[in-house]
């Protein structure tokens, strides 16, 4: 008997967002040219007519047979990580290629061979299963997942079981089961601009009795910080504000919301000095206090 592969079962469609990036965008690419994809979207957030030329000439030079899959969105601003995925996936419904997976790519991502076929067969092994990612290789360090301690907005990749923490899949790769986007028709919550998305999506799935899946069999290499850089005022404001806007999106009730914010008031506070002194710069408490004053996080 002949094997059924993923790719007779599951149609995928890529997303990939790049942000004044061309030659890391043209190596993730690159490395997808023998992976099980239908499609490749292809966002440039950049809003810049030079980055978009130089874009448009790499994607010419692709092989043919990688070129074809590509569809290339153009947005005329920075949307933001959440809200470009949820546009490419816009797009997507409005054809007639019926996609029944996504899979989301940080263009600064290197994609290993076979990670496709594996995040697939590990769906199907697992009908439940809505959300899987693989193994991430960095330069001097490797992860599966991350967990997140709702109480007090604090991130960390070393196991953790608590009642308090949650486990969660890092946005740099996803396998994303289309029968998961909200009815709205969008993936993610548009009031995050970047970093926190994949957080509340773990949290989402989990809530409505999906579950999520790491996959070490397969990888990928992840440069990190492709879109930002650790330091900047920009990386510090839209960290801060994703761990507050959190603090409200996975609570499930007032209390447990008030008892969220209340915790990342002390705990926030004490980051921001604690990178303020690491980075020689008050960058980090300027962002700290901007983040409360944010749209969307008290309207």
């Amino acid at each position: 008997m002949n094997e059924i592969r993923s790719s007779d079962r599951m149609s995928v469609a890529a997303i990939i967002l790049n942000y004044f990036g061309t030659e890391k965008t043209l190596g993730c690419l690159l490395s997808l040219i023998d992976e099980e994809l239908a499609t490749i979207w292809l966002v440039d957030n950049s809003a810049n007519k030079a980055e978009l030329e130089k874009l448009q000439k790499a994607l010419s030079d692709l092989p043919e047979s990688l070129r074809e899959k590509v569809r290339l969105l153009i947005s005329k601003e920075n949307l933001g990580f959440g809200k470009a995925i949820n546009w490419a996936i816009s797009q997507d419904k409005n054809t007639s290629l019926h996609h029944t997976h996504y899979l989301l790519l940080n263009n600064d991502a290197v994609v290993h061979s076979g990670l496709v076929r594996g995040l697939c067969d590990r769906m199907l092994a697992e009908p439940s299963c809505a959300l899987a990612a693989p193994r991430l290789v960095y330069p001097e360090f490797e992860l599966i997942n991350g967990w997140y301690y709702r109480h007090l907005g604090y991130v960390t990749f070393k196991m953790t079981k608590s009642r308090i923490v949650l486990p969660f899949l890092t946005g740099c790769c996803l396998l994303v089961d289309s029968e998961i986007i909200l009815d709205s028709g969008q993936l993610f919550d548009d009031d995050f601009f970047m970093y926190g998305e994949d957080i509340w999506l773990s949290w989402y799935v989990m809530s409505i009795g999906r579950s999520i899946a790491s996959v070490p069999e397969v990888s990928l290499y992840h440069e990190g910080t492709g879109s930002s850089k650790k330091g900047t005022l920009f990386y510090e404001y839209h960290s801060a504000r994703a761990h507050v806007l959190l603090a409200k999106k996975i609570s499930r009730n007032a209390s447990e919301s008030a008892l969220n914010l209340a915790g990342r008031v002390f705990y926030l506070f004490l980051r921001a000095i604690l990178r303020s002194v690491r980075h020689h710069s008050l960058l980090p408490v300027k962002a700290y206090l901007m983040c409360w004053r944010s749209r969307n996080v008290f309207p």
